[in-house]
């Protein structure tokens, strides 16, 4: 299987169908000898004299390449060649049906991620549309004409970026649909700031706003453009990963005159846009007013699809639609809301491919999101057998483990950033925004946990009594936890046993993959915790599950406890509070030798420790 990575997620492509090359190739040369008749002459070599050499002896000889004239076929062999055509693409077909399913999954899987990244996109204009309309009304408040000025033009650069999102978007799909109707043809039958003071605090703080507000807006517009590239070299991606189906999609456009006109028709758009070096997307007349539409109009899903319906055909009659474009006001809005609708209904045969991909994401404000992957129930073999050397004691025996519940675990360890966001604070002591969040001890995290399920408006797992201090400030402190168990609808930290599957997502030895490759662990040139997600992650998603940062899990710990641990959803849940009842911590960090960082390692801190090497990832059930 190949991974390839589009629109910051990874996809696998299915392996190829088998000989696939050969028979192209086969394919190719009895195309030409039925088409010519006649065998293409043979090269060989020939002495056509010798060199001059001393006296009497003959010199080197000289020799040249003679192509020998070409050879007739007769009836019979004519016949014979075409019908080894003719089973060379019965052989064909033959491979593509046998993995028709997977590519049609791979399709509906890159649709859900479309979806997906313009949800995530759209969220992101949304959120700064607020603190724009926010910024705005206070700049009016104050008078300050050159602030709101500003704040006019930032409402513009908005517009432009969602036009060109919407550009992309409609592009991308219109590859995408090319691909997959290409597949069917030839196999099927083929994403408010408090008030401050009045006066110059309120005129410093409005200037700051807006300083960050440029600051997103200009992200944004980047992140725009890098979208606007993976529409435009889509092509790219499908000729350097998908493999020999891109070479047959366009022999199918070759015979289907109407599918070669859409092929010609994109490949010639994006020529010129590459000729011409634009960053913004040049689109057809019918394009053009769609997206006019799609940004100035109001326009229901049903209305939508008779829209595209006619685009599609080319139609340029589009005068019925003016009537939407009147009735909206141009908000942004407006544009963000036609541009998910564009996108369902462009998208609701692909998505029909592939059951949702097994990720969620969330928004827990000032622009963080928290990322989760989705795994099933399954079986697993828990621990570390008598074999491996690196293992302690505590690690045995090896002994299989059933989930029974499909529960959700954050792609990488919490952020600083998330934490901020969630928490008002920052106790880590290695500083940056997308490094783990750390010097967070067991409490804390809990009292993360339930600000998380709060802010999504989920029940919170934990209920807590005595709290003493603020998570992540001074020694946090709770007196008595209550967990409503693993049943509850909120997050909460994963069950050591929940971890482990997670680390290993279907592994059996010591680590995922090469150490180096995939964790920042105790090295010379490691000196700190760096950035989450850098390092590969493993075969479902999920980074830094072994090194950066050791992680806390909800367990207590007992190094006796895979003796007796029961087979289904194990978990050693605290009796009680105290602090003498140490907890799991689980993957090692940047400080520790690569023995401690590994899939199967155990090790235990106090509840109310925190450590600059230690931090959390949040989980939850699903029912």
């Amino acid at each position: 299987m190949t991974q390839i990575k589009i629109l910051d997620r990874t996809y696998t492509v299915p392996k190829p169908p088998p000989n696939l090359d050969t028979l192209k190739v086969e394919i190719q040369q009895r195309s030409e000898l039925v088409r010519l008749g006649q065998r293409p002459g043979r090269r060989e070599q020939r002495v056509v004299g010798h060199k001059t050499s001393f006296l009497f002896f003959k010199g080197d000889p000289i020799i040249e390449e003679v192509e020998l004239s070409p050879v007739r076929l007769d009836e019979g062999e004519r016949l014979r060649e075409l019908e080894a055509l003719v089973l060379n693409y019965d052989a064909m077909i033959g491979h593509l049906k046998s993995s028709q399913k997977a590519y049609e999954r791979f399709f509906g899987e890159l649709a859900h991620g479309v979806q997906q990244a313009v949800e995530a996109g759209t969220g992101r204009v949304r959120e700064m549309e607020q603190r724009r309309a926010a910024l705005d009304a206070e700049a009016q408040n104050v008078g300050n004409e050159a602030l709101a000025a500003r704040v006019r033009e930032m409402e513009q650069r908005l517009m432009r970026s969602v036009r060109v999102m919407a550009q992309a978007t409609l592009l991308l799909l219109r590859k995408i649909a090319l691909c997959e109707a290409g597949l069917r043809a030839l196999a099927g039958d083929h994403e408010t700031q408090q008030k401050v003071l009045a006066g110059l605090r309120q005129q410093i703080d409005l200037n700051r706003r807006l300083a960050l507000l440029e600051r997103d807006i200009a992200q944004f517009e980047k992140d725009v453009e890098a979208m606007a590239r993976v529409s435009l070299q889509f092509e790219t991606y499908m000729r350097d990963f998908f493999g020999p189906l891109q070479s047959l999609l366009e022999q199918v456009a070759e015979v289907d005159e109407r599918f070669h006109g859409a092929v010609q028709e994109i490949e010639d758009l994006t020529r010129v846009l590459l000729d011409e070096g634009r960053s913004d997307l040049a689109m057809s007349s019918g394009d053009d007013r769609l997206l006019d539409i799609l940004v100035k109009g109001v326009l229901d899903r049903d209305r939508l699809g008779d829209l595209l319906d006619r685009v599609e055909r080319h139609d340029e009659r589009l005068e019925a639609f003016d009537v939407e474009m009147a009735v909206g006001d141009g908000s942004i809005e407006n544009a963000l809301s036609n541009v998910e609708a564009l996108v369902q209904v462009r998208l609701e045969p692909l998505l029909e491919l592939a059951p949702a991909p097994a990720e969620s994401s969330i928004s827990v404000g000032q622009g963080a999101r928290v990322d989760f992957v989705i795994i099933k129930p399954v079986a697993f073999w828990m621990g570390s057998g008598d074999d491996d050397p690196e293992a302690s004691d505590d690690e045995r025996p090896r002994h299989e483990v059933i989930l029974t519940t499909r529960f959700a675990i954050q792609r990488t360890p919490v952020t600083q950033r998330q934490w901020l966001a969630l928490m008002g604070n920052n106790p880590s002591c290695h500083k940056g925004e997308d490094r783990p969040v750390e010097s967070v001890n067991w409490y804390s995290a809990l009292a993360y946990c339930n600000a998380l399920s709060k802010a999504e408006g989920l029940d919170q797992c934990y209920e807590f009594k005595g709290v003493e201090d603020k998570a992540g400030e001074g020694n946090f402190k709770i007196k008595e936890v209550v967990f409503k168990g693993l049943d509850s609808g909120g997050y909460r930290l994963p069950t050591e046993a929940e971890w482990e599957y997670a680390c290993r997502a279907g592994t059996t030895g010591s680590r995922y993959g090469a150490l180096d490759e995939i964790a920042w662990y105790g090295q010379p040139s490691v000196s700190g915790t760096h950035p989450v997600g850098q390092k590969k992650g493993n075969s479902i998603g999920l980074h830094d599950t072994l090194g950066n940062v050791w992680e806390w899990c909800w367990d207590v710990y007992d190094g006796e406890f895979y003796k007796a641990s029961p087979e289904r959803d194990p978990v050693n849940t605290p009796s009680s509070s105290h602090s003498g009842q140490h907890r799991v911590i689980r993957g090692g960090s940047f400080v520790n030798y690569a023995s401690s960082v590994r899939a199967a390692s155990r090790v235990y801190w106090s509840p109310g420790y925190a450590h600059y090497s230690l931090g959390f990832r949040c989980s939850r059930s699903f029912h």
